[in-house]
């Protein structure tokens, strides 16, 4: 086990797993990280300064040339773009979209991987890091993963409330989306062999967060 005890939990949009990575963070004082708002910071760049998303070289640039930082705090993750917080501007379908093709680009992918692991060293007790390939690639050893999913419907009606944007319209969207993100050749969506699996339409976020602390404390406690 590794000095920072580290929780992975992925799963499609509007699982629930951001809700239960927040107060799973809070209930063990520890860190929590959103990978995806790598992405989605990126694809709020690309749009910002009109990059085609084909342009491999010019996304390239941006990541290394432009100024722009994720920062973690106790129950947010986000993004800075020349020192202005811009995080609520990525929570849109929109750009979700926009960063689940950019995801989709390998060269991409690699060039965000060693910036997400750097987050970790940020962490002092328990790292828990939630996206689509936490468990696979960004942090293969760590020493939980987990795999939330819920029914598509279950998760448009949540997105739809968040949102106020019809149901049937963000339905449609997340199909799509899912589809993306578990077809793509660099690191699709996939549940890890190892992961506990976790279905949110049958628990509340509460519930699944007491399931997963007391894995925890159990695979804290001394042998």
């Amino acid at each position: 086990m590794s000095e920072v005890f580290v929780v992975s939990i992925d799963g499609p949009a509007a699982s629930g797993k951001s809700t239960v990575s927040r107060l799973l963070a809070k209930k063990l004082q520890g860190s929590w990280l959103s990978t995806g708002i790598f992405y989605r910071g990126l694809a709020f760049l690309v749009s910002q300064l009109k990059i085609e998303t084909s342009d491999t070289s010019k996304i390239l640039s941006v990541l290394n040339n432009v100024q722009w930082e994720v920062q973690i705090h106790p129950q947010e993750t986000q993004f800075y773009y020349k020192g202005k917080n811009y995080t609520q501007d990525l929570k849109g379908e929109e750009v979700g979209a926009l960063a689940s093709l950019l995801a989709a680009n390998p060269s991409v992918r690699l060039a965000l991987l060693e910036k997400q692991r750097q987050m970790k060293s940020l962490a002092k007790n328990v790292f828990i890091a939630e996206g689509r390939d936490c468990a696979s690639v960004v942090f293969p050893e760590s020493d939980l993963k987990v795999f939330i999913s819920a029914s598509l419907e279950d998760r448009a009606k949540r997105r739809s409330l968040e949102t106020g944007r019809l149901e049937s319209l963000v339905k449609d969207q997340q199909k799509h989306r899912d589809q993306q993100d578990r077809s793509r050749k660099a690191a699709p969506l996939k549940i890890h062999a190892d992961a506990l699996c976790v279905n949110s339409s049958l628990y509340s976020a509460e519930e699944i967060v007491d399931q997963l602390y007391a894995s925890i404390k159990k695979l804290l406690k001394p042998s």
